[in-house]
Order: structure tokens, then sequence, then C-alpha cells
């Protein structure tokens, strides 16, 4: 999956950002970015490792970072709730993107929703708001995987 990279924007808990590290290594993903606002650490209890063989890139200008990508020929794909997102499972993942996993809390800022190409969302079916970023992040990268390699048996 070298061409399908995570961008993980604002994220504040530490533990998300480590969970999501360790998902990622186990995928053969070899690099991610991170915007970064407050110093970033990683545990490493939980990413068991996982950090070691990632290359983590830190993102200071997202809008900046985003357009260039888009001028290397990524596409741009938000994770979010809106009305306009579809469905994951929808989405076409051919080609060089990046797939951006916004702030717990806050979500991803209106101006990248704004440049990106596809908003796409997990089904919920239940009461609660939003799933943990680490457990979206899981679906949709290893639902990626399963349409890249199919399943192996």
């Amino acid at each position: 999956m070298k061409d399908i990279l995570p961008y993980l924007y604002k994220l504040e808990n530490p533990q998300n950002c480590s969970a999501i590290i360790r998902t990622a290594e186990a995928l053969g993903i070899e690099k991610i970015f991170i915007t970064e606002d407050k110093p970033f650490v990683i545990n490493e209890k939980i990413t068991k490792g996982a950090h070691q063989w990632i290359k983590i890139e830190i993102v200071d200008e997202p809008i900046d970072f985003l357009l260039k990508m888009k001028k290397e020929g990524f596409k741009i794909i938000s994770t979010s709730l809106s009305g306009n997102s579809v469905d994951y499972r929808a989405c076409n993942y051919d080609g060089k993107l990046i797939i951006i996993f916004g702030n717990e809390s806050k979500g991803i800022d209106e101006e990248i929703l704004g440049i990106s190409d596809f908003l796409i969302k997990i089904p919920q079916y239940g009461k609660v708001q939003s799933l943990n970023v680490s457990v979206a992040f899981g679906i949709i990268f290893y639902w990626i995987d399963y349409i890249k390699r199919g399943i192996k048996k």
C-alpha cells in the first residue's frame, strides 16, 4: 500500500496515534503523515515497536501539503460525518491516495474538506455519535486491503 497514505489530522490522543501506527505497520504501510499541534508522544507499549518501521512525517502547513500532493497525482479522501459523505465501501480506492482521519472531537477543518476529492464515512446503526478514530482507521484500511489483495486462503 505504498500509494495509499494515511494522514492523521490534529489527533490529540497519543494512544489513538499509537494504535493507528501499530495497525498501519501490520498492513505494511510505510509512511504516515501527522499534523503536530503539540508534542507527539508514541506509546511504545501500544505500538509494540511498530513505530520503528514506519516513517512518521510531520505536516506543518496542511493546505499547502495537500495541494502539493494533489499536484503529484494524489487524490484526497477525508473521513467526515457530514451529509456529503459516502459509505466508505462505495469509494474508489484506485490510484495514489491520501486518506485523512480527523481530530477526535473536532474532525477535519472545512477548508480541508473543501479541497478533498471524496468524503467518506462508516455507517452507524446504533445511537453513538462516532467511532474511535483508531477503530475507524482499522475498518477503512482493512477494507482497502481486502479490495487490493482479496482474501487469501
